[in-house]
């Protein structure tokens, strides 16, 4: 029987038992032999079709698990039996079962298949259902033993997985999961040709790797790729690569790259970069580069949208020619150079692919960046064609940045990495910092991405440009490169910061100045106009005002009034305030109260940065006033410590003001007018009224306020001479002084632009020198021609009175009141000015007058009053006398002007001592409106006398005011009680004042004696306190301020003292003879109503009282002038003749008096000499009775005969043979002869008139010289009459018994004849010197008795209440003689030296000062008005220490007196000059070096220093100036008026510890006529001061004495002398006089009121 009829009918017979017959059963394995293969046969009934499929499962798994164990024959019969399982239909658990059941075949019967083997292998191949390929996958993974076994399959097992993966591509899958078992199929075909490449033909392994490559590009996923690269990773090991399937292979690689990135310098397993470095070490490397070069002239393909494909290649070739590890020396050596891979590269780039380009810069990167890479200059060229490519690429993509929203050169984070953009960025950063290649090609490609710069990069183009001179002449197209670099990195700038702006307004400013000379309006206007169109709007401080330098230096340059217009416009609109926004009323006094002008202006915008949001924003309008002020008081700016900003058009302003200097130093007049325009337009504007910084208004102001003009009207500009620290103003000049010089600075270190560089005006810290323009003028009356302009001061003016009326703000009020008076000054500068003078004047008088003035600012120091601002507007009003020619109406306005100094002294504030002073300079210049107004000024006066700081500019005013008697020649009795009655009730304050100082001290001492121990510690405690530094280490030195200032003050007090009784001296002698003595009691009651009872009454009120007694009935000098009567009766003619026997002297003292009695060398004639403090008194007395004696008196007649006439005119003709003779030559004079008869073509005004009339009567006794040129000359000498006196000195004896005389003897007539007879030539004819209105009688007027009866009198001594002193006669020995005669030196006047000096043009040293020998018709006019020439030869009187003899110091000097006062002028050009032997001028400095006070005639155009002439005694110096000189000077004929309208400026300089005293606390406009008395005047007071504080301070602390108190010392001392053998009789008397004294205590004023007895 066969085996298969065997098993079938088993089968028949196991089939209805087959569930419960096990397998182990059926083979019979308890029994069988493990050696022997088992025969699997008989299980096949038990898996059997007919059996149930769950059995059969169940038997054929337990088979399955003794297959892996025992050796079994005939597993294919049981294979084909359970087939049938493996049909899609059955179940999937069914067919898994089968799967296992082959699996376990392979893995335990794998040597011992057989037919099995081919069987498994060809199920597979047949079997297609995908849902079982796990199963199917991991069979024949099995069966192939990992690919190492393909025996008996090995031609058709590539086909099936090939097969395989065609089937797993087509599956349905999501995109982003992996294709199933696609990695499993490329394993197993990996493993397979790993280890079996041998047995396949190269159209097979061309089969397998198209394969690959289609299932790479069919899945997206990277383990997917990883399982595509393992396999072409062993086709390079194990075999090649076929040429056919390069491609294909590349591809793989290529797209590896990009989907899995790796590193090239250190490839990694499952990347590309290890297949293909193998690939490339393998024989088609060569192909391979071709390859992947032919894949870039591949278009974008639809299907690869990213081009990974061309993007691969390009790495590939990127790597392989320029990788950093390239060991194989890159593509050269595959015989392709970089060359060629360049331009594949830029065909590539061509496609305009963003991918593609940014792989290709990510390639260039790679080339550039490597220092390894050596590029010939042909492959540089191919670098930057791509380059090129990607640009326009770039700019094709972005559309030329037209958003504004690409940094290429900066952060480009948001754009892929891969893309274009990107990798440009990184490949321009690259460059940037690499030196290699052609420049030239990397700024090109800037240029075109120019709207794309960065920083960096504009400013490497920008360099660039600027090193080879792009934007010069010399380049080609340089202009419009020029304007198209301006548009993107100015104009429309977006992606560079502010630095970069700045540059190019560098660039721009030094192209403009080294083209100016040819392309100058070419510049401005394609260029440098329409950069600043926005200007305006700009918001960046720094690139505004480096903008508005280049405005500037254009503008400064600018040649076309077209383009300055436009430029100029800019600039304007640059200087608008944006800070503030309120709501203001203007006060206008023209306008309707009802219709109040207002002014909208913006409130502060943080940072001064202008929005459209905040610049349309306001804040509600203020409805008060009050609110307002609150409201602006807050925001001001008042010094630059509170600034923490700046206006944004204070630096516009401030280019405008330097436009304008500029354009005055170039003399362009047309540009200049249009300039002024715009800077008046600006102080006018009310808009920036309430800017808290002061705006570009206070700039505006800046520059006006320092305009000023010479005689002819040329304008030019000075410096401000006022420093205020911390001020707004400068602050502003102080920050734009250091922005120059820091800008300079940089400029000169780092110019841009190679060439003329841009020469500042001055350099750096020195200010450029403003001389008249020669084409600007303030005024003029002719014709002008083209290049001239007059500007409109007028506008000028009206933004002074603008300001001043409307501005809230006190700093930019204050700055134009400070300056104001001094530009006013000018008075030149205004000549064309006079509507708005007037508008000034008129505006100053209504706010002084009704107490309003600045009523509008709010922002005042806390520590200034309201009412003392009234000094500002009285300082103007000051100035503004001056203008009193152009006066609308002369006398109103005058008259207002003197009543708005008379309110500044109705209330005392600090303006009082300026209206005072004021009024000084109205009473020079203004007389008849002062006259009106004088009883009420003097009535005010008198009510604030008792104020001490006005109380001494009160008594100056007085003292002057007694030099000018045309001012109150209306005066009646008792108009002159107010002038009395200021002096007397400062006199009574200052005595009570003394009284209250003498209680204290006396109470102090009291308390120190009976506390001494307290005392001392509580001063040590005071001590403490004051002075932090009061430590034993502490410097001495710290009290000395306090001690200066003492001695400054009781200098000061004592001044005072003194002028209180000047002016009651000068005024009591100013007084009609006829009006005195009315005055008398008031005067001494209101003298001694300060002296307590039972006080001693001072020496000064002695003094007083004496002078009063003096002048009340008689105005004689004060001092006797030995006359010719005197002379020849007392025979006095010569001081050798011995003392005749018949004459004796004797003198009493009684009282404050020295009587002396001396009798004549004539018979009857006795001298009476009454000494008294205020002066002395001669008389000649003749006794009527009969006296014995036998002599002749040969005396008498003649001097009798001719005492009633002039004796100088008599003795002429003696003098003139007897004397030098006069010298001719105009050199011994001034030098200078004017025509004074000339008649004037112009009537002179009335005030100068009346001007010239006090000057006349203002130089007391002793006139200015007079018309007629005999007494006018200069050299006229004096008239000596010691000749006369010699004919008539002989001793009557002498004449008669002496016998060689008797020939020669005359009879007494014949004397007489020959003295009143013609003086006789040498021919011995009588001639003339006289003409015949020449009248010989004197008229003088008639002498009360009472005035003899007060000099007899012992007055005012308290002892002639009671009895006459009786003492004995001094003695007649030479002791009382000297005695005497040092009394009679002691001056009975106030006697000054003062220093003359004359400044000439541009001197300023000490030596060039004193050697001049001339100064200008001016100075010579003034010298002749300041007091009389006289000849200091045979002089008598005082000469100041000049020498009288042999004309040492000069042959000439001016002299003045009145009454009280004498003065000489020690003048410099008068003294003698000899440089060869005193070139150092010691002896004109021995004068004046020792005069406290100089008169200094400052014609050098500089100020003049304190210290010039340096001196012990040099404590003040009167500076006169020429300050605004009238061109109608210059003719003879307008003289008069030329005087009234010539001004000069006085100043008064004194030593910084000295009070201020004197009208010129601040400097004063006088006029020529009214200068030489308003200066004697001022140098005589300020001479009395000088004495004082000498004697105060620097002469040892003593008090002053005047002459007449020293003369009262000195009547005391004699006494005392006189009486000291009798010491102690005489403090009896002392004692007794005090007790009557305090007996009749208020009977002082009866006792000494003489009036009542004379």
């Amino acid at each position: 029987m066969s085996s298969n009829s065997q098993n079938h009918w088993l089968s028949n017979i196991l089939r209805p038992r087959a569930s419960s017959i096990s397998v182990e059963s059926c083979l019979n394995l308890s029994t069988s032999d493990p050696t022997t293969p088992l025969d699997a046969r008989p299980i096949l009934p038990l898996l059997d079709a007919s059996q149930p499929l769950t059995s059969r499962c169940k038997h054929l798994v337990a088979f399955s698990e003794i297959c892996k164990s025992y050796k079994l024959t005939h597993l294919e019969n049981v294979f084909f039996t359970v087939q049938d399982v493996l049909d899609p239909t059955m179940p999937r658990e069914a067919r898994h079962v089968v799967f296992d059941f082959m699996l376990a075949c392979i893995v335990g019967q794998y040597t011992d298949l057989g037919m099995a083997r081919v069987t498994f292998y060809s199920a597979l191949r047949n079997y297609n259902n995908w849902e079982d390929f796990s199963d199917m996958y991991k069979v024949l993974f099995a069966l192939c033993k990992e690919g190492r076994d393909i025996s008996g399959f090995e031609k058709n097992i590539c086909k099936l997985l090939i097969h395989w993966l065609d089937i797993a591509i087509v599956q349905q899958r999501p995109s982003d999961q992996p294709i199933p078992y696609l990695c499993d199929i490329l394993h197993l075909l990996t493993l397979v040709a790993k280890f079996n490449f041998a047995l396949f033909e190269e159209d097979e392994v061309t089969k397998m790797i198209d394969a690959t490559h289609k299932a790479f590009f069919s899945s997206h996923h990277i383990d997917d790729s990883r399982a595509c690269l393992e396999f072409t990773d062993i086709v390079v090991r194990y075999r090649f690569v076929p040429f056919h399937a390069l491609p294909h292979f590349l591809d793989i690689l290529a797209a590896s790259v990009i989907l899995i990135p790796g590193n090239p310098d250190k490839p990694a397993p499952g990347t590309a970069w290890p297949i293909f470095s193998n690939l490339l070490r393998s024989h088609c490397a060569h192909s391979a580069i071709l390859t992947l070069c032919k894949f870039l002239d591949k278009s974008p393909s639809n299907v690869d949208k990213d081009n990974i494909l061309i993007k691969g290649a390009i790495t590939l070739l990127g790597e392989t020619a320029w990788g950093k590890n390239n060991n194989t020396g890159g593509a050269d050596t595959y015989m392709v150079s970089d060359s060629v891979i360049l331009m594949y590269l830029r065909r590539a780039a061509t496609k305009g692919n963003d991918a593609i380009n940014g792989t290709i810069l990510n390639i260039l990167i790679l080339l550039i960046g490597d220092n390894n890479n050596h590029l010939s200059l042909m492959e540089w060229e191919a670098v930057w064609d791509i380059v090129d490519v990607c640009t326009s690429y770039i700019l094709k993509i972005t559309d030329n940045n037209s958003n504004n929203d690409v940094k290429l050169f900066d952060d480009v984070s948001q754009y892929p990495t891969t893309g274009c953009i990107y990798q440009f960025s990184r490949f321009s950063k690259l460059v940037m910092h690499q030196t290699k290649g052609p420049l030239v090609r990397w700024i090109g490609v800037l240029y075109q991405l120019r709207a794309y710069c960065n920083d960096e990069t504009a400013k490497i183009l920008l360099d660039y440009y600027v090193t080879e001179h792009s934007f010069l002449p010399s380049t080609e197209n340089w202009l419009t490169l020029l304007k198209e670099i301006t548009n993107t990195f100015y104009i429309y700038a977006t992606n560079v910061t502010p630095t970069i702006r700045l540059s190019m307004l560098a660039i721009v400013y030094d192209v403009c100045n080294s083209v100016k000379d040819f392309y100058s309006e070419l510049m401005y206007e394609t260029i440098v106009i329409p950069m600043m169109q926005t200007l305006p709007l700009e918001t960046n401080l720094d690139i505004r005002q480096t903008a508005i330098d280049l405005l500037v230096s254009s503008l400064s340059d600018c040649q076309s009034e077209s383009i300055f217009t436009r430029l100029v416009s800019v600039l304007r609109d640059c200087a608008q305030c944006q800070c503030t926004t309120v709501i203001i009323p203007t006060n206008n006094e023209d306008s309707n109260p009802s219709n109040a002008r207002v002014t909208s202006m913006r409130m502060p915008i943080q940072s001064h940065r202008t929005s459209p949001s905040s610049s349309s924003s306001s804040i509600p309008t203020l409805s008060t006033p009050t609110a307002t002020s609150k409201s602006l008081n807050k925001t001001f700016i008042t010094n630059s410590k509170e600034s923490t900003g700046c206006c944004i058009g204070i630096s516009a302003m401030c280019g405008i003001t330097e436009l304008f200097e500029n354009l005055l130093l170039a003399s362009n007049g047309k540009l200049c007018a249009k300039t002024f325009d715009i800077i008046t337009e600006i102080a006018n504007d009310e808009k920036d009224l309430a800017c808290p910084y002061g705006g570009p208004k206070i700039v505006a102001l800046d520059l006006l306020l320092r305009f000023r003009c010479p005689t002819n009207h040329h304008l030019y500009l000075i410096d401000d001479t006022i420093t205020e620290e911390d001020s707004v103003i400068a602050s502003i000049r102080a920050h734009q002084q250091k922005r120059k010089e820091e800008y300079e600075k940089k400029r000169s270190s780092e110019r841009f632009i190679p060439g003329p560089a841009n020469t500042p005006t001055t350099k750096l810290g020195r200010k450029p020198i403003f001389h008249p323009s020669p084409h600007v003028f303030s005024y003029n009356e002719k014709t002008l021609d083209d290049t001239e302009v007059v500007l409109d001061i007028n506008e000028m003016l009206k933004s002074y009175v603008g300001v001043l009326t409307n501005s809230p703000n006190w700093v930019v009020v204050s700055f134009v009141l400070k300056r104001l008076p001094q530009q006013l000054s000018n008075k030149h500068l205004f000549c064309g000015a006079s509507p708005y003078i007037n508008k000034l004047r008129r505006r100053l008088v209504k706010w002084t007058s009704t107490r309003k003035f600045l009523e509008n600012v709010v922002n005042v120091p806390a520590t200034t009053k309201r009412n003392d601002l009234n000094v500002y507007a009285y300082s103007l009003l000051t100035v503004l006398i001056s203008y009193r020619r152009i006066f609308t109406e002369p006398k109103q306005d005058q008259d207002e002007i003197v009543y708005a100094f008379y309110v500044g002294i109705m209330q005392v504030t600090s303006a009082t001592r300026l209206c005072i002073n004021s009024l000084t300079v109205c009473c020079h210049e203004l007389p008849l409106s002062v006259a009106k107004m004088l009883n009420e000024i003097l009535q005010r006066m008198s009510q604030i006398i008792s104020v001490s700081s006005v109380s001494v500019h009160i008594l100056e005013f007085l003292s002057g005011l007694a030099r000018l008697p045309n001012l109150y020649a209306n005066f009646t009795g008792d108009m002159y009680k107010p002038v009395f009655a200021i002096a007397l009730n400062y006199l009574q304050h200052s005595h009570s004042q003394q009284y209250q100082q003498q209680q204290q001290q006396q109470q102090q001492q009291s308390q120190q004696q009976q506390h001494p121990q307290s005392q001392s510690q509580q001063q040590q405690q005071q001590l403490q306190q004051v002075s932090p530094l009061s430590t034993p280490g502490a410097s001495p030195s710290i009290t000395s301020p306090t001690s200066n200032k003492e001695v400054s003050q009781g200098a000061l007090k004592q001044y005072v003292l003194i002028m209180a009784y000047l002016v009651i001296t000068v005024w009591f002698t100013a007084i009609p003879l006829r009006e005195r003595r009315k005055h008398v009691p008031f005067i001494i009651q209101r003298l001694l109503s300060g002296i307590s009872m039972g006080k001693t009454i001072d020496e000064q009120t002695y003094t007083c009282i004496d002078m009063l007694s003096r002048f009340t009935f008689a105005d004689v000098s004060l001092a006797p002038e030995k006359s010719i009567v005197s002379k020849i009766l007392m025979g006095d003619g010569t001081l050798s003749e011995p003392k005749s026997p018949k004459q004796s002297q004797r003198t009493w003292v009684y009282g404050h008096t020295l009587l002396t009695l001396r009798t004549a060398k004539s018979l009857g004639w006795v001298e009476v000499m009454i000494r008294r403090p205020s002066g002395t008194v001669s008389m000649m007395c003749y006794v009527e009775n009969k006296i014995k004696s036998e002599d002749i008196d040969y005396r008498t007649l003649p001097a009798l005969l001719m005492m009633q006439y002039q004796p100088d005119l008599l003795a002429s003709k003696y003098i003139h043979e007897n004397s030098e003779p006069s010298p001719d030559k105009k050199e011994e004079g001034l030098g200078i002869v004017y025509d004074q008869n000339v008649s004037s073509s112009r009537r002179p005004s009335e005030q100068s008139i009346v001007n010239a009339n006090i000057t006349s009567r203002s130089d007391g006794l002793v006139m200015t010289p007079s018309e007629t040129p005999e007494q006018s000359s200069p050299s006229r000498p004096s008239l000596s009459q010691k000749g006369l006196i010699d004919l008539l000195n002989r001793d009557s004896e002498t004449s008669i018994v002496t016998e060689e005389d008797n020939v020669m003897k005359k009879s007494p007539e014949a004397n007489v004849r020959e003295v009143l007879s013609e003086p006789k030539t040498s021919t011995g004819e009588p001639t003339s010197s006289f003409s015949s209105n020449h009248h010989l009688r004197k008229i003088e007027p008639s002498i009360d008795p009472g005035f003899l009866y007060l000099q007899f009198n012992n007055y005012p001594d308290i002892s002639a209440g009671r009895s006459m002193d009786l003492s004995p006669p001094l003695p007649d020995d030479e002791a009382t003689a000297r005695t005497l005669a040092t009394f009679d030196r002691i001056p009975v006047v106030d006697f000054h030296k003062i220093g003359v000096l004359y400044v000439g043009k541009g001197q300023s040293h000490e030596l060039e000062i004193l050697a001049n020998t001339y100064g200008s018709p001016d100075y010579v006019r003034f010298l002749n008005a300041l007091g009389t020439i006289q000849r200091l030869r045979g002089r008598t009187g005082n000469s100041g220490g000049l020498d009288r003899e042999m004309d040492i110091d000069g042959k000439y000097a001016y002299f003045w007196k009145d009454d009280v006062t004498e003065a000489v002028f020690h003048i410099a050009t008068l003294m003698p000059t000899d440089l060869e032997r005193d070139p150092q001028c010691s002896a004109k400095k021995r004068h004046i070096g020792n005069d406290y006070v100089s008169v200094v005639y400052n014609d050098s155009g500089m100020d003049y220093a304190f210290d010039t002439l340096p001196s012990q005694f040099n404590f003040i110096n009167i500076v006169v100036s020429p300050h605004s000189i009238s061109t109608e000077a210059v003719s003879p004929s307008h003289a008069l008026i030329g005087a009234e309208n010539t001004f000069f400026k006085v100043e008064m300089q004194r030593r910084p510890d000295m009070p201020d005293i004197g009208p010129m606390s601040e400097p004063k406009l006088v006029s020529a006529q009214s200068l030489p008395g308003f200066v004697r005047l001022a140098a005589i007071h300020a001479n009395i001061f000088a004495q004082v504080f000498w004697q105060a301070g620097a002469g040892g602390k003593r008090e002053y004495v005047s002459h007449w108190r020293e003369r009262l010392k000195q009547i005391h001392r004699i006494k005392e002398r006189l009486n000291g053998k009798q010491q102690q009789q005489q403090q009896q008397q002392q004692q007794q006089q005090q007790a009557d004294t305090t007996k009749i205590g208020k009977d002082y004023e009866a006792l000494l009121d003489f009036t009542k007895y004379t």
